[in-house]
């Protein structure tokens, strides 16, 4: 039998977590998907929110830009839902990565880069080097994606 094949923004359904969650994810891998793919957005000093809106009174209990956080102000929220404040909290990119190295028959962690604003360079260019890790973008994302490359090269 072949794997399941399934996205994670659209992983909710049938299911009661939020989407972009951790256990979102978890409810994919669980289910044998082979590829994921995880909206992100660039925090301040590192790391990713695993979260598909730039406006946190959008999708958790917080205000304000995503890309002006902090990978420690972003854990401390709550996903909302319907709604309805969850009480899942927000994940970091970092901890999906760690999640999905749980699961061996896991070929792809894909990353779709939320807003405009790039990545931070020292986080990127450690995600680049790792065989799981895939940024498909097109269009401005894979050019940002490019000028982060070039100072990756340069620093590996």
């Amino acid at each position: 039998m072949t794997a399941t094949l399934l996205i994670h923004h659209a992983a909710n359904r049938g299911h009661s977590c939020p989407p972009s969650s951790l256990r979102g994810l978890q409810a994919c891998l669980e289910a044998g998907a082979r590829v994921v793919e995880v909206d992100v957005i660039p925090l301040t000093g590192g790391d990713f929110a695993l979260l598909h809106d730039e406006r946190l009174e959008n999708v958790t209990n917080g205000t304000g830009n995503v890309s002006a956080k902090l990978a420690r102000q972003v854990c401390h929220l709550r996903h909302t839902w319907q709604g309805v404040v969850t009480d899942e909290p927000v994940g970091l990119l970092s901890q999906a990565v760690s999640l999905v190295r749980d699961y061996p028959h896991v070929q792809e962690l894909q990353l779709d880069l939320k807003p405009d604003a790039p990545p931070t360079e020292p986080y990127a260019c450690s995600l680049f080097i790792d065989s799981l890790i895939h940024f498909p973008g097109a269009g401005d994302q894979r050019r940002r994606l490019d000028h982060t490359l070039v100072h990756c090269s340069l620093i590996h």
